[in-house]
């Protein structure tokens, strides 16, 4: 703001656009300098989207001649998703970043495959893969969920928790054959929506809530402590898993692993699917495929929950639990600080 009280803004063109800002980033310098002090960080971690953090990390981490670890927990310009905005600048300063960092952290194979085959020259030693894991201090907290708003009031409940931000349209019309090949189901099984929805899924909820009277609800956003209580009173925790490609892995598989409930995964694209099923701890079916959603709930229905706690579950589950992951990551930062410092 000047003496006037009106916002400043640069000339366009005259500053660098990137994700996040690159303004952000001299924001974010100016901050970690003023807190620093004398004092140099043998280590500087910036974990990315937005990636203005990753250039703000670079910058630092020159300043002190420190070892830089970078964490992607979503990609930049490779296979940007939806809410990473990059141009050809971001393309500039991703190499820039890459190239100085002692340490890549990628959040699924995939994702480090795709960077490996964008980007051949990056020494592949450096590149190594952290997935983001589920947190043991949640799932460790008290069961507090009301029962009824999470298990429809005693139907058989498929539960989503969360913002699903591209269209619900064909999970809709799937589901819609369904209970139009088994009416009878209408008062039986519901899906419930645990989250602010964008409006043209609401418009789409509600459409299948007048077709089909008391199969759908919708419950505002909560925090993560009493996701997790609702996710361990559903009857089945649903997985939307239609991704571009299999180095998605939605935050929620790893609560829903963590949890004793059975997963029903629709669709086969995203990284969820492979593990589930490696898992065994649920069904996959295919987007759009009404039969086989039909016969995944049917046998969802009437498997006993025990049987979806199987050894391999248990694995998954201790390997990507933040403690584990976390010790791991610090393990390898250490390695590259003495690298570093030799």
């Amino acid at each position: 703001m000047n003496e006037y009280g009106s916002r400043l803004y640069p000339l366009a063109g005259t500053v660098p656009q990137i994700d996040g800002g690159y303004l952000t980033a001299l924001a974010l310098l100016d901050r970690a300098m003023s807190c620093i002090g004398d004092e140099a960080p043998s280590v500087v971690i910036a974990t990315g989207p937005r990636f203005s953090n990753f250039l703000a990390a670079h910058w630092i981490a020159d300043k002190f001649k420190s070892t830089l670890a970078i964490h992607y927990r979503d990609e930049w310009t490779v296979r940007t998703p939806d809410f990473v905005k990059a141009g050809k600048q971001d393309c500039l300063y991703e190499i820039a970043c890459l190239e100085r960092a002692d340490l890549v952290f990628f959040s699924s194979d995939s994702k480090l495959a795709s960077y490996r085959q964008a980007y051949p020259k990056l020494n592949p030693e450096k590149l190594a893969v952290m997935m983001n894991g589920w947190d043991p201090y949640f799932h460790r907290r008290p069961l507090t969920a009301t029962g009824d708003e999470a298990t429809g009031h005693r139907r058989f409940t498929l539960v989503y928790l969360g913002r699903w931000h591209r269209p619900l349209s064909t999970f809709l019309r799937t589901f819609d054959k369904l209970l139009s090949n088994r009416p009878e189901w209408t008062n039986l099984l519901q899906l419930v929506f645990v989250g602010e929805q964008n409006m043209e899924n609401v418009q789409a909820l509600n459409k299948l809530q007048d077709t089909h009277p008391g199969s759908v609800n919708v419950l505002p956003h909560v925090g993560l402590a009493q996701a997790i209580a609702m996710m361990r009173v559903s009857s089945v925790l649903l997985l939307i898993n239609e991704h571009d490609y299999d180095g998605v892995i939605p935050q929620k598989t790893y609560d829903y692993l963590a949890t004793d409930r059975p997963i029903l995964v629709y669709g086969e694209t995203g990284g969820a699917a492979r593990i589930v099923r490696e898992a065994d701890a649920g069904i996959v079916v295919k987007a759009g495929d009404a039969l086989a959603l039909l016969a995944a709930v049917e046998k969802l229905m009437v498997a006993p929950p025990a049987s979806w706690l199987t050894e391999s579950r248990s694995a998954w589950v201790q390997r990507t639990n933040r403690t584990m992951l976390l010790r791991e990551a610090f393990s390898r930062i250490e390695h590259a600080v003495e690298i570093r410092s030799h």
